[in-house]
């Protein structure tokens, strides 16, 4: 049976690897993009070009305009929502060095650490939140409703990273087990898959140094992909019946 699935999201590293493995799972694909909008070069070559793309930022409600309108025209249930919304902190842009604490807490001035703190919550917490709220009646419809967000492995462990992307990690966890107190009573389940260091995405910018040395606690002793990640999360959101309020830790046994 086709099901419909949003990736608000579905542009990133992750993102792309969802909206991929629930086309190939011959479902219909919903996906939001921000400020990094599907390359029509990569669409025109493509089976991401199979998905609805929806112009989307979760910070704000004008920002969700054309999310909101295209759920209010929707004609049919939505079995399942994806959150995989990132903001990339600009301390690691700016100090990816081969140092190993490439952010301290220490750093910066007030404003720029409260701004620091405000863009990261807007994003994993607030902007995650509103945006999911919005689905809620459409997810109230279908028979086996889902929604995944991908956390962090910073969210459980202490690792050399910005705080303000840590706390609001740290946060998702909270949104999901309250929110799977909330919405059971409707069948709505909620959960997290939380990544370590990936082979691309934002891991991209963490200095050689601070790879190797995950590396050298990593079990498996090599970086996650992409599409372990999507596998785990089109599972939570194709099959999934009973686990709920969950973070599942994908690091290799960090």
């Amino acid at each position: 049976m086709t099901k419909l699935f949003l990736v608000v999201g579905g542009s990133g590293f992750v993102g792309q690897a969802l909206v991929m493995s629930l086309l190939n799972e011959g479902h219909e694909v919903a996906a939001t993009y921000h400020t990094n909008p599907p390359n029509a070069s990569v669409l025109k070559n493509s089976k991401l070009s199979q998905a609805t793309w929806i112009s989307c930022d979760v910070r704000n409600p004008d920002g969700r305009r054309n999310l909101r309108e295209y759920l209010k025209n929707l004609q049919r249930p939505l079995d399942g929502v994806a959150v995989t919304v990132g903001k990339t902190s600009e301390t690691i842009k700016k100090n990816n060095s081969d140092r190993l604490n490439f952010y301290r807490s220490f750093e910066g001035t007030e404003d720029e650490t409260a701004a620091w703190m405000d863009e990261a919550f807007n994003v994993h917490g607030k902007g995650t939140y509103l945006t999911i709220k919005e689905t809620i009646p459409l997810l109230q419809k279908a028979a086996n409703p889902n929604i995944v967000i991908t956390g962090s492995l910073i969210g459980h462990k202490a690792v050399n990273t910005p705080v303000a992307y840590a706390a609001t990690k740290a946060c998702t966890r909270g949104l999901v087990e309250a929110l799977s107190k909330d919405l059971g009573e409707f069948n709505i389940k909620v959960n997290s898959v939380d990544p370590g260091m990936l082979e691309q995405g934002a891991s991209s910018l963490i200095s050689d140094q601070l790879k190797r040395e995950y590396l050298k606690h990593c079990s498996l002793r090599r970086l996650g992909k992409a599409e372990e990640v999507a596998n785990v999360m089109t599972y939570f959101l194709d099959e999934n019946t009973y686990v709920t309020g969950q973070s599942i830790l994908l690091d290799g046994a960090l």
